[in-house]
């Protein structure tokens, strides 16, 4: 069976418009970060704005990501401390995680490109699969201010 549909004039949808990159590892900075639950578990999280960096083809590419706060107990919970240690803020014990402090840190990460069809549309966006700290090693966290 076929049909006829005339969708001349309608305007493509801006999410998918939006310039991905091509699947691969990529230095990226932290523009913003906000503080604010996850819709599903209600857990402490932390959205991103990123941006590619040092890429000719790609640099200034932006996109978002979510840095949820899953509790000890459950699945998932290393996630976040892997992150904050690769991005070089304190991810060990009872800490204070301050968006704030996020931004301007510089991170690599492998990118993929996923899609969706929803409510507004079919979109392709880059996700996060894999962090790394920016450089050949972690980041070294100055604690001589930091009262024990």
């Amino acid at each position: 069976m076929s049909f006829n549909y005339n969708s001349t004039g309608i305007q493509e949808n801006e999410h998918k418009a939006k310039p991905i990159a091509p699947e691969g590892t990529y230095a990226l900075v932290i523009e913003d970060a906000t503080e604010g639950n996850s819709k599903k578990s209600n857990y402490p999280m932390i959205k991103l704005s990123l941006k590619i960096i040092e890429d000719a083809e790609y640099q200034g590419i932006t996109f978002n990501h979510w840095v949820v706060f899953i509790p000890p107990t459950e699945k998932g919970a290393n996630i976040n401390v892997h992150f904050r240690k690769c991005i070089g803020v304190p991810y060990e014990g009872d800490v204070s995680v301050n968006a704030d402090d996020w931004v301007g840190k510089k991170f690599k990460a492998r990118l993929v490109i996923e899609s969706l069809e929803g409510d507004r549309g079919f979109m392709r966006f880059n996700k996060i699969k894999v962090v790394e700290p920016y450089g050949d090693a972690f980041p070294v966290i100055d604690t001589s201010e930091v009262p024990f």
